[in-house]
């Protein structure tokens, strides 16, 4: 159930510069490739660190499962936020930190091993001209990716957001989200977790913070976008909330 409601009231960081401003549509060099891999330390790439639970093989395809990004602390966005990613599979594209990368190789080293240590995702840059028309992400966003197997969710002020399904524009209609919010395991209450339906330019409550929704971009097996919901990374203020006339508020379904 979605309701509207009037507001009435109130370490490694080698290049933070590309999680502040985009000079060009060119990563640095050591941006064009990012790899996620499986074992107990993370790897740290410029302003962020990967993770990975491990690769293995499903219907006769490599997946990888539990791929994780975390910025370094300092940056922009907020110190608690962090992203799960779908299951990923080779030529998948996905944004990470104002960029698009495509996964190139998979590797399931040696699943007798725990932590699967070995596994190991390669994405790529994605060039501008190389990207599906209209295609674009913000340096500095929230992303909310689309969750399919169990997987896919982000972990933004002190909840996890998930996207359930993405509707893109049709007819008159404009796209749409379905998302859920969740509080972390060692708070959660034993309730249903709270849904709503979003817009572009909707403003979502999560917990005691309200955030833009500026883009809205639907899963496509055809140019292998995974597809996901990207939120402004500042909280609306207090005082411009008082100024819009309603924003979406999850609530438990009925």
């Amino acid at each position: 159930m979605t309701v509207r409601f009037a507001v009435s009231s109130s370490v490694f960081v080698a290049s933070l510069w590309l999680l502040q401003t985009r000079v060009t549509s060119e990563p640095a060099h050591y941006l064009k490739k990012i790899d996620f891999a499986a074992g107990p330390v993370p790897q740290r790439g410029p302003a962020f660190f990967t993770y990975l639970h491990y690769v293995d093989r499903v219907d006769g395809e490599l997946t990888a499962f539990g791929a994780e990004t975390t910025p370094a602390r300092g940056t922009k966005l907020d110190d608690d936020y962090h992203y799960y990613l779908p299951p990923l599979r080779k030529g998948d594209i996905v944004p990470i930190y104002g960029y698009f990368y495509r996964v190139k190789e998979l590797f399931d080293r040696d699943a007798a091993k725990a932590p699967r240590s070995g596994d190991s995702v390669h994405l790529e840059w994605v060039k501008d001209e190389e990207l599906p028309k209209g295609l674009r992400v913000e340096v500095s966003s929230y992303i909310v990716p689309l969750h399919r197997d169990r997987n896919g969710q982000t972990y933004v002020n002190d909840r996890f957001v998930l996207v359930d399904a993405l509707h893109g524009p049709k007819d008159d209609k404009p796209a749409s989200a379905s998302v859920r919010l969740d509080s972390p395991l060692e708070v959660r209450e034993l309730k249903q977790q709270d849904r709503a339906t979003v817009q572009e330019k909707d403003v979502l409550l999560i917990a005691d913070k309200a955030y833009r929704v500026l883009r809205i971009v639907p899963r496509d097996p055809k140019t292998r976008v995974i597809g996901w919901i990207e939120l402004e990374f500042r909280p609306v203020p207090a005082d411009e909330l008082k100024k819009l006339s309603s924003v979406v508020l999850p609530r438990p379904p009925e």
